[in-house]
């Protein structure tokens, strides 16, 4: 009971003293000099400072909002090695500009017979311009000033509010031939081969196309002007049409087997009548890889001139995997024609190719025999200017000279000179093809 009774005083106490020191404020707050009677109470001042937090919260939520709005109407400029681009906020408009030069040096030994001459140019000079217009409407412009011309390559627009049917109007090129479909700057070769000799290039029509089921299916369908094999067109020499058409398939593509997803298989096809006269053949001439025109029909007493259908199929595929790439394709074009005074014949001319490469930098560079699958080479000259160290290498099989990538720090690790010798193979490749040889 006596520890209760301790406890109850100091507690009376205590609050003796807080009211005490209570009123000793109230006192200094009364004697505070400028204060006047009346002031407002200590609560009131917290509520006005919280109003104005909350003023300057509202400012800068207004703030981000306005930030927001204009993030979303301002445009999108970008610079890099694809080139230059403008693009809307909402990706709904949008403006590229780039462009690529092919330069070639041609030369020619033993043309005492038929002289080619010896130089070098500048075989494509390509400035592009291509956009979208309101998300579902893009265009295309490319021009050419390769070997001192000037020439329109392609001029279209395309409507694509249907993913999987589009519409494109203009000129393009022909969905006929494989190698011609693909951009030069992804050809092997400066010069595409024989078979694209004989599908059109560019022409002047209308185009429904579209990649269904993420691109296992490629289709496309069309009309157009109709041109000479090899050739492009920018009108018409008579009222009748072609038709051009071509259907691709990715059968692994979507499935769960990665080494042949890359497998494609396709033909391409057209028809339409081909009306030539004694001053327009409207027939075509080839040319080797050199440029050199090798064939051409006569043109003379004994004209020779289109005169009726004309007909190409090409049967086409291609396969990659990893720094393997395999393609192929070949032409058949038929086309009737008449021989003055009034022969009429339907001639055949036909072509195939096939490549197989492996890219430069996936081709590993070794100093000692990994595995049976690897090639010894000769180091022939090292090019060190850039990020990228480039070889070219002899093989010592007789192969002849390949070329390879290696990463710098890759080059300083191996420590190569030239003259060395060093082993070489492809990468990845034993999957599909185990005596592959580059």
């Amino acid at each position: 009971m006596g520890n209760i009774r301790i406890a109850g005083r100091f507690m009376v106490f205590v609050t003796v003293l807080s009211i005490a020191a209570g009123a000793g404020s109230l006192a200094f707050a009364e004697e505070t000099p400028g204060v006047a009677a009346g002031s407002p109470a200590p609560g009131t001042s917290l509520e006005e400072l919280d109003q104005k937090v909350r003023v300057l919260e509202r400012k800068w939520e207004i703030e981000q909002e306005t930030a927001a709005a204009k993030a979303k109407e301002t445009p999108y400029v970008t610079a890099g090695k694809d080139g230059f681009s403008i693009r809307s906020a909402d990706g709904n408009y949008q403006l590229k500009l780039n462009g690529y030069i092919q330069a070639d040096g041609r030369f020619f030994f033993g043309d005492d017979a038929q002289p080619g001459t010896d130089t070098f140019l500048l075989r494509r000079a390509r400035p592009n311009i291509e956009g979208t217009v309101a998300k579902y409407i893009s265009f295309r412009i490319l021009t050419d000033f390769g070997e001192g011309k000037t020439s329109l390559q392609d001029a279209y627009v395309d409507f694509t509010y249907f993913p999987n049917a589009k519409l494109r109007a203009g000129k393009f090129k022909s969905p006929v031939g494989l190698e011609r479909l693909q951009s030069v700057t992804d050809s092997r070769f400066v010069e595409l081969a024989l078979p694209t000799n004989l599908v059109p290039n560019r022409d002047i029509g209308f185009l429904l196309y579209g990649d269904p089921w993420n691109g296992a299916l490629s289709y496309a369908v069309g009309v157009v002007n109709g041109v000479a094999d090899g050739a492009s067109g920018d009108g018409d020499n008579h009222d009748d049409k072609d038709g051009v058409a071509r259907l691709f398939v990715h059968p692994f593509r979507g499935t769960g087997i990665d080494a042949l997803k890359g497998l494609g298989l396709g033909v391409g096809a057209s028809y339409g009548n081909r009306q030539g006269s004694t001053t327009d053949q409207n027939l075509p001439s080839y040319k080797s890889a050199g440029q050199q025109t090798f064939f051409k029909y006569r043109n003379g007493t004994d004209n020779v001139y289109a005169d009726g259908s004309s007909e190409r199929v090409t049967p086409q595929g291609y396969f990659y995997y990893g720094s393997l790439g395999l393609f192929g394709e070949y032409a058949r074009s038929t086309q009737e024609v008449r021989k003055l005074p009034s022969t009429v014949k339907k001639l055949t001319n036909t072509a195939w190719q096939a490549v197989a490469y492996v890219r430069p930098h996936d081709i590993e560079v070794t100093r000692e025999q990994a595995d049976a699958g690897a090639t010894r080479a000769i180091i022939r000259h090292l090019h060190t200017a850039g990020p990228v160290v480039r070889l070219e290498l002899e093989r010592q099989d007789g192969g002849g000279v390949v070329e390879a990538e290696l990463s710098r720090e890759r080059y300083r690790e191996l420590h190569l000179e030239v003259g060395e010798h060093v082993f070489i193979r492809p990468r990845d490749l034993r999957v599909f093809l185990e005596d592959y040889t580059i």
